[in-house]
């Protein structure tokens, strides 16, 4: 941070002396050169928290959503299981109503 402060008021002593100059080319030149200078300041002092934050809320978001995706798929399989149950049972009920149904035609007692 201290760093910065140095930078932007050593820019600011140059400032007036590129005011009394009428070239365009130089007013680029030195608004070039103060983006350069307080851009990597910057990038040094704030912005790789910023963007270690971002990527910790990054990763604690997909872990909630991974944890939910697990126990999602682990009613599923659960549910898939029960219908499997259910459907066996059926064709047992099925199998059955039809040997009742096919011993009645054949008048078996």
């Amino acid at each position: 941070m201290v760093c910065l402060l140095i930078i932007l008021l050593d820019l600011l002593e140059l400032g007036p002396v590129f005011i009394k100059v009428n070239n365009m080319i130089t007013w680029v030149t030195y608004i070039s050169q103060t983006v350069l200078q307080i851009s990597p300041a910057s990038n040094n002092y704030g912005w790789p928290q910023v963007i270690q934050n971002q990527n910790d809320a990054k990763a604690e978001v997909d872990h909630k959503t991974l944890t939910y995706l697990t126990n999602l798929q682990d009613k599923q399989m659960v549910e898939l299981a029960n219908q499997s149950k259910i459907l066996e049972f059926l064709k047992k009920v099925i199998n059955s109503q039809e040997l009742v149904k096919s011993k009645k035609k054949l008048d078996i007692r």
